[in-house]
């Protein structure tokens, strides 16, 4: 008691004795730290700006690079980044409106920030739009991405195996132009075959576009051979003034890289020239725009299948907006990754009640002596497997708990989820197993089905415009294939003959497909291009289902549901994608003709239901329900049927 008395009086007097804080002190104090709190905040967040712009220019200098077209010399690039780091250097951040692309490529502009910057295109009637040049940019970082960004890759990868992994038909009745149309396809299979239209899909996410130039032989054979044009060479569209759909010419910047075979060496080149559109065909073709040569004999043709506003001439890539979606996926897994990575540091948790003294003798019974007292030898190596650990009252020893602790890398689905919104696809196909069930994996989506639908609806009107200038050039050549074919049956205005798709119509799965009826004619050519179904679903169910709806599930077989020709339609409509039935209609024609099959089922008689077969057991005798033998007959049931038997006899005598 006396102990504590004297604590507490020594403790009162110490109070007194010190003296009280100056208030004007500690307010000093805090209006200091305040002002160095705001003068360090503002340079930590250009710190992080400048951090995040020095990432975005080492991406653009990483996409830059790896190009290899458009108007930029690969071979300039240790000088190009010297540049451009020289600037970023300097901080010369400011922006600057779009001007000129030069041959260079405008490197200088590597200050640009494209997702801060409204771009305006400045050419007529002031529409928005990303210059030419900084889609060009975006073009080279979603290459990039595809490259090195495994979402982007897969989501691309996906979108491509959808659309053309079962390939794609164009086919016509008439057998000269369907021969053309082989041919063609067989000869320009770089562009047009399997794996390249798969590739071409790849582009179209990257690039938001694709450039066919045609080179056409009109005076002969009426050959006609397609390649592409690197998007990033094309600089400019010229279309008509008074109408912006109408494209007129396209000019196209590139670098040329010339070949010595003497020498052996590779020089490049910049080259420039302007390609007409497909059909546009003015009554005065100039040879030259300004010094630069037109190529009448190449027309090109522009496919938009990116992102775009109306009335931009150029699309934007659809994987641009999924950038910033996967980069966010690889920082957060990269921050989970580091967190991880400092907890494996610590690996043991140590308690003890000794204090301070007793971890000083752990600390030194548990640390290496190696280079202790010069030893190159320690003295206490790891410990083998399945040691034993022993320690005294008031000591534990555990392993550190990490788990929770930090970022969790199952959170990166959201990001992942809305990469898969850019590209039109479900996360569980990017890697979200959580959510993937037995319904998700056998099926497909209405919407991504309908998505992928409308795609392959593009590359259709693609496919279109193709083969239709394929026939016309064989049409007009005086050796062509299609007008030798058209000469041998003495038509006689051919350059009167329609190229023109067939009909088409909606059919009963709700999908459009070509009239079987309509047939090619002397003056009207028939083009077809048809997908395989992207769904075939489960055909069994399908059928099962069909049937049903026709027989109302009776065991008779009786057609008392919907329509018999219309029920039989739909089941080979069903079978023609698994069983090779090539054209259902042909077939549904013989079995009901249209003379003899009346729909109005009033006026046939409703056909007897089909009785079925009772059971019989292995010696021919008809069995009980279930399968089961008859019991033997007891003496009551023999007497009776003797009686019954005898009477019968009786009966017939008497008669």
């Amino acid at each position: 008691m006396l102990r504590n008395f004297l604590r507490r009086l020594l403790a009162s007097a110490f109070r007194k004795l010190k003296p009280a804080p100056d208030p004007r002190a500690t307010i000093g104090d805090l209006q200091a730290k305040i002002r160095l709190l705001e003068r360090l905040i503002p340079e930590q967040r250009e710190r992080d700006n400048f951090a995040a712009f020095m990432e975005f220019s080492q991406e653009w200098i990483e996409a830059r690079l790896m190009s290899g077209s458009g108007p930029w010399l690969a071979t300039d690039g240790p000088r190009l980044a010297q540049e451009a780091l020289t600037r970023i250097g300097g901080r010369a951040l400011g922006l600057r409106e779009a001007g000129p692309i030069t041959a260079q490529g405008a490197f200088g502009d590597i200050e640009l920030a494209l997702q801060n910057v409204e771009w305006r295109r400045e050419i007529n009637l002031s529409w928005l739009e990303f210059s030419r040049w900084g889609i060009q940019q975006i073009i080279l970082i979603s290459r990039l991405y595809y490259v090195k960004n495994p979402l982007i890759q897969r989501a691309i990868e996906l979108l491509a195996s959808y659309i053309f992994a079962r390939g794609v038909e164009v086919t016509s009745d008439d057998p000269a132009a369907n021969d053309t149309l082989i041919e063609f396809f067989d000869r320009n299979k770089v562009v047009l075959g399997p794996t390249a239209l798969a590739a071409l899909d790849k582009r179209l996410s990257t690039d938001g576009q694709v450039f066919f130039t045609f080179f056409a032989d009109k005076t002969d054979k009426g050959l006609v051979t397609i390649r592409t044009i690197d998007a990033t060479e094309i600089q400019e569209v010229v279309t008509n003034p008074e109408d912006t759909d109408e494209p007129w010419y396209y000019k196209r910047l590139w670098t040329q890289k010339n070949f010595d075979a003497g020498t052996g060496i590779t020089t490049t080149s910049m080259e420039q020239c302007w390609y007409p559109a497909l059909y546009y065909e003015p009554d005065v073709q100039p040879e030259t725009i300004g010094t630069h040569e037109v190529m009448w004999r190449s027309p090109v043709y522009h496919f938009k299948g990116g992102v775009g506003v109306s009335k931009w001439h150029f699309d934007v890539p659809r994987a641009y907006a999924a950038l910033d979606w996967a980069k966010t996926a690889r920082r957060w897994l990269e921050w989970c990754a580091t967190v991880a990575q400092a907890h494996a540091q610590i690996a043991w948790e140590l308690t003890t009640k000794g204090g301070q003294q007793a971890l000083e003798g752990m600390k030194q019974q548990l640390q290496t002596d190696v280079n202790a007292a010069g030893d190159i030898w320690g003295t206490r190596p790891t410990p083998v497997d399945a040691s034993i650990v022993g320690y005294g009252p008031g000591t534990k020893l555990s392993v550190m708990q990490t788990r929770g602790a930090g970022g969790n890398p199952a959170e990166v689905k959201e990001y992942r989820n809305m990469v898969g919104q850019c590209f039109g696809i479900p996360p569980t196909w990017l890697g979200d197993l959580d959510t993937a069930n037995i319904p998700t994996v056998t099926s497909l989506d209405r919407a991504t089905e309908t998505g992928f639908i409308n795609k392959q609806e593009n590359w259709r009107s693609v496919f279109l415009v193709i083969a239709t200038y394929v026939l016309k050039v064989s049409k007009g050549a005086a050796s062509g294939q299609l007008r030798e074919a058209l000469e041998a049956k003495k038509v006689v205005e051919i350059n009167g003959v329609r190229i023109t798709e067939a009909k088409r119509r909606m059919n009963a799965a709700g999908r459009m497909v070509y009239e079987k009826a309509q047939k090619s004619t002397a003056g009207k050519i028939l083009v077809r291009v048809t997908f395989p179904a992207i769904r075939e679903g489960d055909i069994p169910a399908l059928i099962k289902a069909t049937a049903e709806a026709m027989t109302l599930d009776n065991k008779g077989g009786q057609i008392v549901g919907i329509d018999e020709k219309t029920g039989v339609r739909v089941l080979l409509e069903l079978l023609s994608s698994v069983a090779g039935i090539e054209d259902p209609e042909e077939i549904l024609d013989e079995m009901f003709p249209e003379s003899e099959y009346d729909p109005d089922r009033t006026k046939e008689p409703v056909v007897a239901p089909i009785l079925t077969t009772p059971p019989l057991d292995p010696g021919g005798q008809p069995q009980l329900p279930g399968g089961k033998d008859k019991p033997p007959p007891t003496k009551t049931q023999e007497a009776i049927t003797r009686l019954i038997e005898a009477g019968r006899k009786l009966k017939r005598r008497v008669a």
